[in-house]
């Protein structure tokens, strides 16, 4: 729907990431029809200057359902980006190849909710996300969110929102130390969790 770069501190608000400015992104809202569908489909080479051909090597699909039924909606969105090649390192003449710098990343998102008046709506929504990287660090993520919120609108100015958000991942990563030919895993899931429960009211 759109995008809004807001400059300024607000890591009261966002985090200790956000010092210097936060990244808003709006998605857009289910169709006003019962069913919609969009898809976009992308392809690449990422070749280097040096490479010969145009080898597909890089593909971004995006699918998108929605629509609204009476006083419900629903949207059920899906993403997958794969990226095989973005590296022009090679290994030395008569040398084994190096790995794939493989990357793969999948996201899909389901949303389900209710307008019970035209002020009242209560909305939930559940996404997974899985990231796999092979070259240079090998990394692997899983990533589930949720939210479940109930939304009253004080005229055209104002609304209150209570609602409970949550996250559920791990992560496991390898790198290479240096002067060494092997993966060692740096960082594993039984440390790289981050689950959290998140009750809140907004006005």
């Amino acid at each position: 729907e759109k995008i809004e770069v807001m400059k300024g501190a607000s890591s009261v608000l966002y985090g200790s990431g956000a010092a210097t400015a936060v990244i808003s992104i709006t998605t857009k809202n289910p169709s006003k029809k019962p069913f919609a569908v969009s898809t976009t489909s992308m392809f690449g080479t990422d070749r280097s200057a040096e490479d010969d051909g145009y080898p597909v090597e890089s593909i971004t699909n995006n699918a998108v359902i929605s629509g609204s039924v009476g006083k419900f909606f629903y949207q059920a969105e899906a993403n997958h980006r794969y990226s095989n090649g973005l590296s022009a390192i090679a290994a030395p003449e008569g040398e084994d190849a190096f790995e794939a710098d493989l990357f793969n990343n999948f996201n899909a998102k389901v949303n389900l909710g209710v307008n019970i008046t035209k002020d009242i709506t209560i909305s939930q929504f559940v996404a997974e996300r899985e990231i796999t990287s092979s070259f240079p660090a090998q990394y692997d993520s899983k990533v589930y969110n949720f939210d479940n919120y109930l939304q009253y609108n004080f005229g055209k100015q104002f609304k209150a929102i209570v609602g409970l958000g949550g996250n559920l991942s791990k992560m496991n990563s390898f790198t290479i130390p240096f002067g060494d030919m092997q993966f060692a895993q740096d960082v594993d899931e039984d440390t790289a969790q981050f689950n959290f429960f998140d009750p809140y009211v907004n006005v």
